[in-house]
């Protein structure tokens, strides 16, 4: 798949929004656009686009800087007020050292130049559109965990509440039909104890093995709330009990009144809940094949290494690495099997790796390693060495024996830069430098000398 159909492949699911006042530079782009993206809505000024973005889902916005009324600038301010996350790309017919400035202020993905080179759109697109589509799934994900609560609110809503009367002698003097307890037909046997009601015993409840309303309120003669375990047939209902004091004409304790609230079904409905937002957490950051850091993990841990690194005066490596002739692969024996190599590589380079070190995947057959807390250059090609001697043996797939390599590139923290994005730069260029060295291993310092 070449880049373009992959761009295709990310872009079809999102919508764009296109604002360009120029008709001809419009009619042109459009064209292109339209076989790119699911949607794309068009406007031909900034106040047009800001009353377009406030009435539909948009993904990504496409935007020219010089237009009559209000500008690309100040229309993308005003959207980011409204979406503070929207992928936003600037068009310009300059190259203004202004414009790029005020580009980075308001934190654009993208600066084009107009007329629009293909490639640079490509590029420009193809980092756009895995930004918006992880931010579309966060939103996704939001909209999910919003609907598991209102589930979970359902549940709690049809839940029918009992209610008692128990006398200070355990007696049941009063009690509600409830589904989750014995059917009473209202007010019980005199002879019937909460405890063989609720619990089939011949004795009060052990207090070593449950809370005893009754027992709690002689003591503390006020309110209380307990959890209480009620086995009804075959399984265990769990109910959260609010016990009030009840007082007899002489203003004497004499029982409680209760309202219980089943909350088995609660617990297990949050318990789940948890889960799936921890299910969601884990897929909005990582790889859904290798289960790697995404790229959206990886900025952040890279954010958090060099923090570090500024605290405590040391490094932090990062290393770019790429499969040698994986394309081979994908060609000659099938993109399955391309896929179950980069889930073995990865396996294999993640045993590899140190405590703390993140390792992930951001392309196709494209790794970056982040190793904080470096002292000396020679730590990170150590830790080169060790990913490539780790990936000198063969994997085995379907009995089949396939042989791997990689390049590896590597730069440092503060060493070679301070801005992210020049260090992310470097590294990558390194690893393509790698290609041709002996070792397949070289870091900027070496690049530069070499």
């Amino acid at each position: 798949m070449d880049k373009f159909e992959e761009l295709i492949a990310q872009t079809s699911k999102l919508t764009l929004l296109y604002v360009e006042d120029d008709p001809m530079a419009r009619e042109s782009t459009l064209e292109l656009l339209n076989e790119l993206f699911k949607n794309v809505f068009v406007a031909t000024s900034g106040r047009d686009g800001l009353a377009i973005f406030r009435m539909h889902p948009i993904d990504i916005v496409l935007t020219d800087i010089n237009m009559h009324g209000m500008d690309g600038f100040q229309m993308a301010t005003l959207i980011r007020e409204i979406d503070p996350d929207i992928t936003v790309i600037i068009l310009s017919a300059y190259t203004d050292l202004d414009y790029l400035k005020q580009s980075i202020r308001l934190g654009v993905h993208g600066y084009l130049n107009k007329p629009i080179e293909l490639n640079s759109l490509i590029d420009v697109l193809s980092s756009a559109a895995t930004k918006a589509l992880l931010q579309a799934e966060r939103k996704h994900h939001a909209l999910e965990n919003e609907r598991h609560a209102h589930y979970l609110q359902s549940i709690i809503a049809s839940i029918q509440d009992p209610i008692m009367v128990v006398h200070d002698d355990y007696r049941i003097n009063l009690l509600n039909d409830s589904p989750f307890l014995p059917e009473t037909g209202g007010e019980t046997d005199a002879a019937q104890s909460c405890y063989h009601l609720l619990h089939g015993l011949e004795a009060p409840c052990d207090p070593s093995m449950r809370v005893c309303p009754l027992r709690e309120m002689r003591q503390e003669q006020r309110t209380i709330h307990v959890l209480h375990e009620c086995p009804v047939g075959s399984t265990t209902h769990i109910y959260e009990i609010q016990a009030t004091p009840l007082l007899d004409n002489n203003n004497q304790f004499d029982g409680f009144v209760g309202t219980a609230r089943e909350i088995s079904h609660h617990l297990t409905a949050k318990q789940k809940l948890e889960e799936e937002k921890e299910k969601l957490s884990h897929q909005a950051q990582h790889d859904n094949l290798t289960q790697l850091a995404n790229r959206a993990l990886f900025d952040t841990r890279l954010a958090e290494a060099i923090q570090q690194a500024d605290r405590q005066k040391n490094k932090v490596a990062l290393l770019f690495i790429d499969l040698n002739k994986f394309k081979a692969i994908n060609d000659t024996l099938g993109h399955q099997v391309g896929d179950r190599v980069l889930q073995q590589v990865s396996q294999v380079m993640r045993n590899a790796l140190r405590k703390g070190d993140t390792l992930a995947r951001v392309g196709g057959d494209e790794f970056a390693l982040i190793a904080p807390g470096i002292t000396h250059a020679d730590e990170s090609l150590s830790i080169a060495r060790k990913l490539l001697a780790a990936l000198q043996d063969s994997l085995t797939i379907d009995g089949r024996d396939i042989s791997l390599s990689a390049s590896i590139g590597i730069a440092h923290y503060p060493d070679d830069s301070h801005d992210v994005s020049t260090l992310l730069s470097l590294a990558d260029e390194a690893m393509y430098r790698a290609k041709s060295h002996p070792e397949h291993i070289i870091s900027c310092q070496q690049a530069k000398n070499s």
